[in-house]
């Protein structure tokens, strides 16, 4: 294996950066005409360490074919910059850039103990105390992660709004001891069919990633919504609650 850096390493001094990392979600960044201005990717570290990477739509065209979540790559030749803007995804402040010189190759053998998922969670009693202690100015810039049972969920409908008819869904999110009202409004994560589904008796617990802290969860264009997945923080809770019940 060639020498690689760690995402820790990165700096904006140089470009000549060579990168083993999982890619663990993608999405588009859309501008006010509804067109792709920029596609995003998060990527991880065997540290166990995140940072989104940005491209424009002409280099993502170069990997549209070859860039999937869950994959490991080797990238080359990568610009570094600090992260700004509203409600950004991770708390690490740099952000990486892709170039027209960017080379990216998939490790054909996974044998790197990179995990699939990594999430920045939030306790939804934590939340609940920032909006009742904080001005809306202090509510952090990043986006958060929240983790809970689903309650209450109603059906998708469509709402009036100041941008025209947009459909909803809404639902409670809860760990036992708080519980939180979520709103999907506008553009739902891929697979949002999922918190529809019949799975008996079980639990659904959701780890809702990328939303917005306000009043209510409210989503992001990155917000994406993983049921049920294989994760240390779902066997916690799943634990609790059972030890709740009994």
């Amino acid at each position: 294996m060639d020498d690689h850096q760690h995402l820790s390493d990165l700096n904006a001094t140089q470009i000549a950066w060579t990168l083993t990392v999982r890619v663990t979600r993608m999405w588009r960044s859309l501008n006010g005409h509804g067109e792709v201005s920029r596609h995003n990717l998060i990527l991880l570290d065997y540290e166990n360490m995140h940072m989104v990477a940005v491209m424009s739509p002409a280099i993502w065209n170069q990997f549209a074919g070859l860039l999937n979540p869950g994959t490991l790559y080797r990238i080359r030749n990568i610009g570094i910059m600090h992260a700004t803007g509203l409600y950004r995804t991770v708390r690490n402040t740099n952000c990486i850039r892709f170039l027209p010189i960017t080379i990216v190759e998939v490790v054909p053998v996974d044998t790197l103990m990179i995990p699939r998922h990594k999430f920045e969670l939030t306790s939804l009693s934590a939340i609940s105390k920032t909006l009742l202690n904080s001005n809306y100015d202090e509510i952090p810039v990043y986006s958060t992660d929240v983790i809970g049972v689903v309650e209450d969920l109603e059906p998708q409908r469509t709402i009036l709004s100041i941008f025209g008819s947009r459909d909803m869904i809404r639902f409670r999110l809860s760990d036992g001891e708080t519980s939180h009202r979520v709103y999907f409004v506008g553009n739902f994560p891929p697979n949002i069919e999922l918190l529809y589904q019949d799975i008996g008796t079980e639990s659904k617990i959701v780890i809702l990633a990328y939303v917005h802290i306000n009043i209510y969860q409210g989503n992001l264009p990155s917000t994406s919504i993983f049921i049920n997945i294989d994760y240390p923080d779902v066997v916690t809770l799943r634990q609790r609650l059972l030890n709740i019940d009994n």
